[in-house]
């Protein structure tokens, strides 16, 4: 039986239509063709197929065939593919790319995901890519075509075939996805971060005070691999005797723990991201505060975190999708990230005086 259905963000969604195509077969395989896929966006499009089927236990065979064109794919996103079970990534010239600062020869540009089960095969095609603007968030429109297998409509069973074989001859052709290989990506992607290229998923900042964080900075924050800042002393809210957890920072400093800047009344919740420090790791709350700053919770002293946060730098290291490593740094440790930070445009400070950035 020939079925179709449709996307007209952000009513009904990229993700809501293939969490429909999930829902009404038992997939075996995805093949996604994608012009770049961010952080966010896939780090939405796998919480959300994980709530429907056994995706991250390796029951779906996943190929993404995506490109390094304009540096508009981050590395992360790619490691995370790399990691996941039965899942393979290709790179569409991949060596011509890295070769030319990354200018295509001929762009790359499709968005197209391939669902083949027992029963059904799917083909959504649209004008979203694999970031959460594209997916779920910016005005976007698709159509999805379907068909049982063993059917005698053969015009559909022939459309979804010539993707299929489309989608074949650009996979045979394009380069696998190696440790090294997205290792000299990620090191020519953050040689551009002093002039990043923007995505769908950068938005213009949702502050408009004086201070605010400029939308390049914003960008800057969304790409890097590093923050870091100035403690000073924390808000004593373990007891005036304890040393506190609290960590205050700029509003809109959530972007680089892979949220939007958006406004939120006071007090909102923001997220939760995961957080290491050295042998323990654990879930931590981030919030819009009352002082209209970002606040992030971190391990609690002497429980799984140092002693004190007071009077140090500390750094967060991206080390997956919404995961970090905290690193307390000596003078030394500031002084080389700030020269870090200063050399792609991303140091700055607070009103207060404390000084973070990225690198």
């Amino acid at each position: 039986m020939f079925e179709t259905d449709f996307v007209s963000q952000p009513k009904r969604t990229t993700l809501d239509v293939l969490v429909e195509m999930f829902l009404t077969d038992r997939p075996q395989e995805m093949n996604v063709a994608a012009a770049y896929i961010t952080d966010w966006g896939l780090y939405d499009l796998i919480a959300k197929l994980q709530e429907t089927s056994e995706f991250l236990n390796g029951k779906v065979k996943a190929q993404w065939l995506t490109s390094f064109d304009y540096y508009r794919t981050q590395p992360h996103a790619l490691e995370e593919l790399r990691t996941l079970k039965n899942s393979e990534v290709r790179i569409h010239d991949a060596r011509f790319c890295l070769d030319h600062g990354c200018m295509p020869r001929i762009p790359f540009h499709p968005k197209m995901y391939l669902v083949l089960g027992e029963q059904r095969k799917f083909a959504l095609a649209g004008s979203g890519n694999l970031s959460r603007s594209g997916l779920s968030r910016g005005f976007e429109a698709g159509l999805m075509i379907s068909e049982e297998v063993n059917s005698v409509r053969n015009s559909t069973l022939n459309s979804i075939g010539g993707l299929e074989t489309w989608y074949s001859e650009l996979w045979g052709k394009a380069t696998l996805l190696s440790g090294d290989l997205v290792k000299e990506y990620a090191e020519q992607y953050r040689s551009s971060l002093s002039k990043p290229t923007p995505t769908e998923d950068d938005l213009a900042s949702g502050d408009s005070t004086s201070s605010a964080l400029t939308s390049d900075a914003l960008q800057r924050m969304r790409m890097a691999n590093n923050f870091w800042l100035e403690t000073k002393t924390l808000t004593k809210n373990r007891g005036l005797n304890r040393a506190g957890n609290q960590l205050m920072l700029k509003r809109m400093s959530r972007v680089f723990f892979g949220f939007q800047p958006t406004n939120l009344p006071h007090n909102s919740s923001i997220g939760e991201v995961e957080l290491r420090y050295k042998s323990h790791q654990g879930s931590f709350s981030m919030t819009f505060s009352d002082n209209g700053m970002d606040k992030l919770v971190l391990p609690i002293p002497d429980d799984g975190g140092p002693s004190s946060y007071d009077n140090s730098f500390i750094r967060f290291r991206r080390i997956g999708l919404r995961r970090f490593e905290i690193t307390l740094g000596s003078n030394d440790d500031y002084k080389n990230w700030k020269t870090a930070s200063s050399q792609v445009e991303g140091d700055f400070a607070m009103k207060s005086g404390r000084e973070f950035g990225v690198f």
